[in-house]
Formats: C-alpha cells, structure tokens, sequence
C-alpha cells in the first residue's frame, strides 16, 4: 500500500492515500480511499504485479524454474 500511495502520480491523490494508511484502520480506510478515487483497478494490478515478483525472486532464490 505505501509503495502504490508513493508511486501514484497526482499529487493530491498521493497525499489523500498516504495518509490512509497510518494508524488504526489503515486497510479499512486505503480500501475507502482507492474506492472513492476510482482507482481499485489500479491498485489491484499493483498488488498483483508486486505479489508475483515477490514469488519469482523467491523461486530464483532456491533454483526452481517459473515460466
């Protein structure tokens, strides 16, 4: 979540995500945020390109092949 809110590119949008995600309710309130931005798509695609780069540097990491 902090990397997306970072990396997202207007800058009161940026702001608006990055502040959702300190504290108690995080989850709860990025999820509102991406919702009312209309960018959960975004997000989505995100956090899956970032998940699956998590698994192939792991999969590098102990020689197993990936496609």
């Amino acid at each position: 979540m902090e990397g997306f809110s970072q990396e997202w590119a207007n800058p009161q949008e940026r702001d608006e995500l990055v502040r959702a995600i300190h504290g108690a309710g995080a989850f709860r309130r990025f999820k509102e945020t991406i919702r009312r931005l209309d960018i959960e798509a975004e997000w989505y695609r995100f956090h899956d390109a970032a998940l699956e780069a998590i698994a192939k540097e792991w999969l590098e990491a102990h020689g197993i092949a990936y496609r």
